[in-house]
């Protein structure tokens, strides 16, 4: 998906190509899943890479604001990650998320990364993510 990172001791990741997302999960919590343990139910939270198109060429902000996935954007700031003029915002729903959009180099593509708001194991999983994030072309 041209993203490269690290990510702490204790997690898995699993990078399915069907779906084009990139998730991050507690070791314990993957294995329940593969178990089947959350067939019926919601799973555990966990941190979620995506490359989404951007044809057009936005800018983040517009983006994110042009793109039904994120509903109420708000508390927009700017990051530096992997070199690049990130956003930071949170997004209303029937879940709070905290989420960074980083426009690859040609600004035709989006990596998007979000973790449940508040999600205290996360957050540090989400801080090496993007203290070693790498972009390739």
């Amino acid at each position: 998906m041209g993203v490269k990172f690290e990510y702490p001791e204790g997690y898995t990741v699993d990078a399915s190509k069907e779906r084009k997302i990139i998730s991050v999960w507690l070791d314990k919590d993957y294995q329940a899943i593969k178990s089947g343990k959350y067939q019926n139910t919601e799973p555990p939270s966990n941190l979620n890479i995506s490359v989404e198109a951007n044809p057009q060429k936005l800018s983040a902000e517009e983006w994110v604001k042009g793109n039904e996935s994120f509903l109420d954007p708000e508390q927009f700031s700017n990051k530096a990650i992997a070199g690049k003029q990130a956003l930071a915002f949170r997004s209303s729903g029937l879940f709070e998320f905290e989420y960074l959009v980083i426009p690859a180099d040609d600004r035709n593509k989006m990596i998007v990364i979000s973790i449940a708001e508040g999600d205290k194991q996360y957050q540090k999983v989400l801080n090496k993510v993007a203290s070693s994030l790498e972009i390739s072309k």
